[in-house]
């Protein structure tokens, strides 16, 4: 299941015109009021600006912004670039195929947000008229959801998997996640979400392999096939996170996805394991037993924890965790592919030694033997905001000594026949002295999914 990104067509008076266009000429970010519209603040936006009467003049990335009057809220146009020539309204309207001829005429008259079968036939009709326009707007037309149509249901699910392993990723590195909303299909059906974006390495170049030759772990999958991507934080280009993704088997025949979290500076390494609960349930439920693939899995990372609780200690201050358990699973609410959007997949986080405390208790046993586990009997959890503050200051996770293990770890999550992503955080360290302060921009937390307690009869 795909969530389109949106479209607005902004009108704007000749006398406001002139003031986002001074904006633009001094390096700002025009900005303009409009009445408020529903719309996911972690989903794309194209914003088509028409700054001459009648006439598309003007391409941007939308952003709700600060609320500005009664039923007002500013819409941020970000990187906004004017169109090589405008493309008249009158001219769209003519062409606008019956189905979406009305919807369109509506939103032209006015302005505000497109519906998607109208927003995918004015992105075509633009790509006819203005050639130039592809590599910005190619994302966001009805081509590109017809290819993704042609995924199998199996290859769906491991991109959403995979996706979602590289935006917790770039959240606990407090790196942009635009970068996600720029992913298209391939010409190969088989490659990962991350060849699907732009800047990608592959195994074969040199540069990526000399960068990461000295990174515990890499020897794991250095000689499978993997794609790689290093994003930079524009505020502090010191601050770099390298992604590798690398798989043993094609998309098809994969059997999810887990993320290998490795800071450097910290020496500390967390690994997440994806679950997804039952919808066919009410509530939404996670189940399993002894004996099936969770319990498998389950005895390798209890086996691996062994192995690294062998290792020598850290008793350096930079060394102290809450915990060293390094191992996480996730239950998601729900598993989709959304390639328009950035928000997480709501869900709940349980450190390994809390789940083996939950698969054990009353409180998970159900009638038949089995186990299940939900919003509603889970009263110990994380968040994914939680999650991401605790990894994030290096609270928890492995000391630099058990970093040295990492290589048996990731081959153990590929015998598994799931996809690895492999994130390397690289940061200089603070200075003893505390003179030098990294100040990280706030983003507030996502919308969790949070129910109460209540008595579950199964």
């Amino acid at each position: 299941m795909t969530v389109a990104a949106g479209g607005y067509v902004l009108r704007v008076e000749s006398k406001r015109a002139s003031k986002l266009l001074e904006a633009l000429d001094a390096g700002q970010t025009p900005a303009e009021p409009v009445p408020l519209f529903k719309h996911s603040r972690t989903t794309a936006l194209v914003v088509f600006a028409c700054l001459n009467e009648g006439a598309i003049t003007h391409i941007a990335s939308g952003r709700q912004g600060a609320p500005a009057g009664s039923g007002l809220r500013r819409l941020n146009l970000e990187t906004m670039e004017p169109l090589s020539q405008p493309v008249s309204l009158d001219q769209l309207r003519a062409a606008a195929p019956a189905k979406v001829r009305q919807h369109v005429e509506r939103v032209f008259s006015s302005g505000g947000l497109l519906p998607p079968k109208s927003l995918g036939y004015v992105i075509d009709e633009l790509l006819k008229i203005v050639p130039g326009l592809s590599a910005r707007l190619e994302r966001y037309g009805e081509e590109r959801s017809r290819r993704i149509e042609e995924y199998s249901e199996a290859q769906i699910q491991n991109l959403a998997l995979q996706k979602e392993t590289l935006n917790i990723a770039l959240r606990i590195g407090s790196f942009s996640r635009d970068a996600l909303l720029q992913w298209s299909p391939t010409d190969d059906i088989d490659d990962n979400f991350l060849r699907g974006l732009p800047e990608v390495y592959t195994r074969e170049d040199p540069m990526i392999i000399s960068d990461l030759s000295t990174v515990p772990g890499f020897e794991a999958v250095r000689d499978l096939p993997y794609a790689a991507k290093e994003f930079v934080q524009d505020k502090n280009p010191k601050n770099r996170l390298t992604v590798i993704m690398a798989n043993r088997t094609e998309l098809e025949k994969q059997t999810g996805a887990d993320l290998i979290y490795y800071n450097r500076t910290h020496g500390c390494v967390i690994l997440v394991q994806y679950k997804a609960m039952s919808e066919a349930e009410d509530p939404p439920v996670f189940r399993w037993k002894a004996g099936d693939d969770l319990d498998g899995e389950i005895q390798r990372m209890v086996a691996l924890r062994a192995v690294l609780q062998a290792m020598p200690p850290d008793d350096s201050p930079r060394g102290f965790r809450f915990s060293q358990d390094p191992f996480f699973l996730k239950i998601c609410r729900r598993i989709q592919f959304e390639p328009d959007s950035a928000r997480l997949f709501p869900g709940m986080y349980f450190p390994l030694a809390l789940w083996e405390r939950l698969a054990t208790h009353s409180t998970t046993e159900g009638p038949k033997g089995g186990r299940f586990l939900g919003y509603r009997n889970a009263t110990r959890r994380m968040s994914n905001s939680e999650f991401v503050e605790l990894v994030r200051g290096g609270w928890i996770g492995t000391t630099l000594p058990q970093s040295a293990a990492l290589t048996k770890v990731i081959e153990e999550i590929l015998k598994t026949g799931k996809a690895v992503t492999f994130a390397i955080k690289d940061e200089p360290p603070p200075p003893e002295d505390g003179s030098d302060i990294t100040v990280v921009e706030y983003e507030p937390p996502e919308e969790e999914e949070i129910e109460k307690p209540r008595l579950i009869l199964q």
